[in-house]
């Protein structure tokens, strides 16, 4: 949805959407939004991000993601391939959790840090309702994200307060 109002404000969008490990129905959805919305819409790049390549994909100014990299199960392929894709001077912004701070957004349940296995035990019952969407989580956190930074020559900031406003909206 966004992406296709970045291309109706004028902007020339590539949209990758894979349907992931327990999005498939996003897969469903995305095809009925496109149909709905006709000619206008941005160029479709089904690869995985962990796939993207300069020589086949080209290069970008402005890469973004909303509550997807923590749903990347090779996070360094990904990361590394997202960045080789990045113009020079390019922007990548990516929104996600930070599992070290004890919540997991998509259930709504407390996390016992580091120790996700028995997260997934204690809350079984709520988990089990959606058990591919818990397969699918690679628990990313900030020193993963800064860790991922270095290896490719990358300048990372974190922008605290995105988190705080999506605690604000659970209530």
């Amino acid at each position: 949805m966004l992406s296709i109002y970045l291309k109706r404000l004028g902007y020339e969008v590539v949209a990758l959407e894979p349907a992931n490990i327990g999005f498939g129905f996003f897969d469903i959805t995305k095809k009925e939004i496109w149909k709905a919305v006709g000619s206008n819409i941005p160029v479709l790049n089904e690869n995985m991000a962990e796939e993207l390549t300069p020589e086949k994909d080209g290069k970008f100014d402005f890469i973004f993601s909303v509550n997807v990299m923590e749903h990347i199960n090779d996070i360094e392929a990904a990361t590394a391939a997202i960045i080789s894709v990045l113009k020079p001077n390019g922007l990548c912004v990516n929104s996600c959790p930070n599992y070290l701070v004890p919540y997991e957004p998509h259930y709504a349940l407390p996390m016992i840090p580091f120790a996700y296995s028995l997260t997934r035990k204690l809350f079984d019952k709520k988990i089990s309702q959606q058990p591919d969407v818990w397969e699918s989580l690679n628990f990313i956190n900030w020193f993963t994200v800064r860790k991922m930074a270095n290896e490719n020559n990358c300048n990372v900031v974190f922008e605290k307060r995105a988190y705080i406003q999506s605690f604000r909206s659970v209530g």
